[in-house]
């Protein structure tokens, strides 16, 4: 006879570590990246040099508007209780997706928080009823 235990995990996610917590709440597992938090300028131009690449122009014309996104980004990510280096990554890779589908023309600043706001950083993980119990 084989007997199934069963347990609560429950995952805190944040831009630089992962920790796992087991029915105790005490840390089962806990992953950290120490990594560098680049700008959001240093975030840009990385990004666009992924492919497809995004020329020199469009990302000098685009700092200003890239700028002024993420510090509204930045307060909705601070409430979510993400630090800056998730906002600036969150805001750089919605500037890429935008980038990758309209390569040239006006970058809406709205729209751009918009994404990185509800594009990003949303992890959400469910479980049915039966699996916590």
């Amino acid at each position: 006879m084989t007997t199934i235990r069963k347990m609560s995990v429950l995952f805190v996610l944040s831009a630089g570590s992962v920790r796992l917590y087991g029915q105790g709440m005490s840390p089962a597992i806990v992953v950290t990246h120490d990594r560098p938090c680049d700008s959001v300028q240093k975030a840009v131009q990385h990004a666009s040099q992924v492919d497809p690449p995004v020329d020199e122009p469009t990302v000098s014309s685009d700092l200003a508007t890239v700028r002024s996104a993420q510090k509204r980004v930045k307060e909705t990510y601070a409430k979510r209780g993400f630090d800056d280096c998730a906002s600036n990554e969150a805001t750089a890779l919605a500037w890429k997706e935008m980038r990758t589908v309209q390569p040239r023309g006006h970058l809406d600043e709205n729209a751009l928080v918009m994404l990185a706001n509800d594009g990003f950083g949303g992890l959400k993980i469910t479980a049915s009823r039966l699996a916590l119990q």
